[in-house]
């Protein structure tokens, strides 16, 4: 059976693998580590371990079929915090992370909570720039890396980042 943990680290990495954040190699370490910890692991977790050569939006299909967008909105925040700090390390990255916070935003219908609601305007503010219209690229990613940075954990830098507890793991 897979507990509500699992399923909010699934949603994690289905966040973050969307966002570009996460490899294939996060997560198929990931659902080994949990069939090597579990005496009756879900198949879906098998699936995953086996998927090195699986496209991604496969991967993510393995990933919501775990999850069920399981505190989707803090897995969000935790991606995001994340996010920040991969930034710190390569900025060059903000572009690819700017396309998949946008996926994030279309998947969400665009209703988001309040602190999320930043990731709104992310596909205009970079049109806009690209244009020369309103302000430039480089004032774009850097504006969005500081929002990012809200999202920062002391976690976010560790190499189990993911590995987030709930306040009760129902």
């Amino acid at each position: 059976m897979t507990t509500n943990l699992q399923k909010f680290q699934a949603e994690v990495f289905r966040v973050g693998l969307i966002c570009g954040c996460v490899s294939k190699d996060e997560i198929i370490s990931w659902a080994d580590s949990i069939i090597l910890e579990s005496e009756s692991a879900d198949y879906v977790f098998f699936e995953l371990s086996l998927s090195a050569n699986k496209a991604f939006h496969e991967i993510a299909l393995l990933l919501l079929e775990i999850s069920q967008k399981h505190d989707h909105f803090n897995a969000c925040r935790r991606v995001l915090g994340r996010m920040a700090y991969i930034c710190e390390i390569r900025p060059q990255l903000i572009n690819i992370f700017a396309r998949g916070l946008y996926e994030l935003v279309i998947e969400n219908s665009y209703d988001l909570p309040s602190d999320l609601n930043f990731l709104l305007g992310i596909d205009d503010e970079y049109a806009l720039a690209a244009e020369g219209i309103i302000g430039t690229l480089d004032e774009v990613d850097k504006s969005l890396i500081k929002e990012l940075d809200n999202f920062k954990s002391e976690d976010s830098a560790s190499s189990d980042w993911y590995l987030a507890t709930l306040d009760a793991d129902e």
